[in-house]
């Protein structure tokens, strides 16, 4: 694998490994990503708890 490394030119392996670094996520990234993604659900989740408890405050006012 070194000799054909040796063999390509230096610019194009650059050229490919950038492309090649674009197209995918690092492992890094990607769990930043889930963490993220996870405190957001959890701060929806709060906001639809906040949401129902308001919606039962008002029906309780509209039944009286």
């Amino acid at each position: 694998m070194r000799f054909v490394l040796r063999v390509v030119p230096r610019r194009l392996r650059r050229a490919v490994r950038v492309r090649i670094d674009a197209r995918y996520v690092t492992k890094a990234d990607h769990l930043r990503d889930i963490r993220d993604t996870l405190w957001e659900v959890q701060m929806l989740r709060r906001e639809v708890v906040a949401l129902r408890r308001e919606l039962d405050r008002l029906r309780d006012l509209k039944a009286v």
